[in-house]
């Protein structure tokens, strides 16, 4: 097959699979935040710092690492794997014994138990590592898709089912510990792969060497992330937590999930490309642009439209989150150049660049989180657009190494399309504004958004669309 037919190929699959799962977790989202509290889910943000943050130190950033590694064989498998398991235990058990402490520190009881059983989701996660990796590595997402939306679904299904029968919180935790260990139990069952016995130091340190940096870059990147809930939940309320949190799960959606999708399907492509700069240099810069073009408009359309959006579909309770929501949508803009450039620091092998950039990232927005706190979520919000705008500058600057493009050239690719999307955010704000009304504002304001960002599109002559696919010549 053809690199052309491979990553189309890849991406269809990649999309359908992300877009299914994203779908199903934001409508079971979407359909919980209705029937239940903000403080339900305040509670489950807690507990989701702590499972976070062990999932991150569970891959180890090894998973990559096999990808990266253009010849592994099976005992560098079963080596990542073994060391998955003794990894997670030793997580699990530090949870275990940290939960009752940590329940007194939030002054939330209900913590101690909670913990204790989601404690093992990373663990159970991290038994199909090896599974994904190998199904990535043949970007083969039709199998990944199946098994993922076939736990979803059966997980939401008992979680809406507990939720109406009125568990709480628990109807949020029994959906993330199923929908883990289903997809676990069906990757099992689908990829034919056993482990050996076999544990090999050098092939850990092999890998090790280069996965080390991806663990502390993410680990930074999973505290950093995870911080905001924990300084929210030590300074305000489990409602307080639990508006941040829907604020930041529901605007991530679009950019994350989409970024995601693509560069799932992309990232080994683009390893196969490393001898042939040229044609990696044009899949950078495809990927680059018409991420930026299709996600860049949307979330500035969503920040416009927070409001009505949040009334008519997780009704007037949740209200108080549309400053948080609005903001966070506007920080998410820059996901695109913030993914494209870090993944082609990764591409050509540049971990450490990529380290350096996560730990200089890290301390600036600690330090700018560290200033916003006191003054309440709103100016915390604020400060993380400010964080997002640095990421992608440094981004650009240490990505730049490796693909010679700058700040000039990737400002160039984009410029068009984000004039454009400036011009369709000041139009749904006026075209909303004339009318009342939150299902009318909606309609109102996307018919307006889509037929403006087009238009500029089209005046400057921003042809894109017809390269959605391949991501160039690759």
């Amino acid at each position: 097959m053809s690199f052309k037919n491979k990553i189309v190929k890849g991406i269809s699959w990649s999309a359908a699979e992300r877009f299914l799962n994203q779908f199903f977790q934001i409508g079971m989202t979407i359909i919980l935040a209705r029937i239940l509290s903000p403080s339900d889910f305040g509670i489950i943000a807690i507990v989701l710092v702590f499972t976070s943050i062990s999932q991150a130190l569970i891959d180890s950033g090894l998973s990559n690492a096999l990808i990266q590694k253009s010849r592994r064989d099976q005992t560098d498998l079963s080596t990542v794997f073994i060391f998955n398991i003794i990894f997670g235990l030793l997580i699990y058990v530090l949870i275990f014994s940290l939960a009752p402490w940590l329940a007194k520190l939030f002054n939330v009881p209900e913590l101690e138990s909670l913990l204790r059983i989601l404690g093992l989701s990373p663990f159970i996660q991290g038994l199909s590592i090896i599974q994904i990796t190998i199904l990535t590595i043949k970007v083969d997402f039709k199998v990944i898709a199946k098994a993922s939306v076939t736990s979803i679904l059966i997980s939401s299904v008992i979680a809406l089912y507990l939720a109406f029968l009125g568990a709480g919180f628990w109807a949020i935790a029994t959906q993330l510990l199923l929908h883990n260990t289903i997809n676990t139990i069906l990757l099992w069952i689908f990829v034919n792969w056993k482990p050996s016995l076999v544990f090999s130091w050098r092939s850990f340190k092999g890998l090790f060497s280069f996965g080390w940096k991806l663990l502390a870059a993410g680990q930074l990147h999973s505290i950093y992330v995870n911080s905001y809930n924990l300084v929210i939940g030590l300074r305000n309320s489990s409602a307080d937590i639990g508006y941040f949190n829907q604020s930041s799960t529901i605007s991530r959606f679009p950019s994350i999930g989409f970024m995601a999708i693509i560069s799932r399907a992309v990232f080994p492509i683009q390893c196969e490309l490393q001898d042939d700069k040229i044609k990696l240099f044009d899949s950078f810069k495809n990927y680059l642009q018409l991420s930026h073009f299709l996600i860049f408009p949307l979330m500035l359309a969503m920040a416009a439209l927070s409001e009505p959006f949040i009334s008519l579909v997780l009704t007037d309770k949740w209200l108080p989150m549309k400053d948080y929501f609005s903001t966070l949508c506007i920080a998410y803009c820059l996901t695109p150049i913030m993914v494209t450039n870090n993944q082609m620091l990764l591409v050509n092998g540049r971990s450490d660049l990529f380290l350096i950039a996560e730990i200089i990232k890290k301390i600036f927005g600690s330090i700018i989180l560290l200033c916003t706190f006191s003054y309440g979520i709103k100016v915390i919000c604020i400060g993380f657009v400010i964080y997002n705008i640095f990421d992608s500058a440094l981004a650009i600057y240490y990505s730049r190494k490796t693909t010679g493009a700058g700040y000039t050239i990737q400002i160039k690719w984009i410029y068009k399309s984000t004039i454009s999307a400036i011009l369709m955010l000041l139009a749904i704000i006026f075209s909303t504004s004339l009318v009342n009304g939150d299902l009318l504002k909606i309609f109102i304001g996307t018919i307006f958004g889509i037929s403006t960002y087009l238009c500029f599109c089209h005046i400057f002559k921003t042809k894109l669309l017809g390269k959605l696919f391949p991501f160039g010549n690759v």
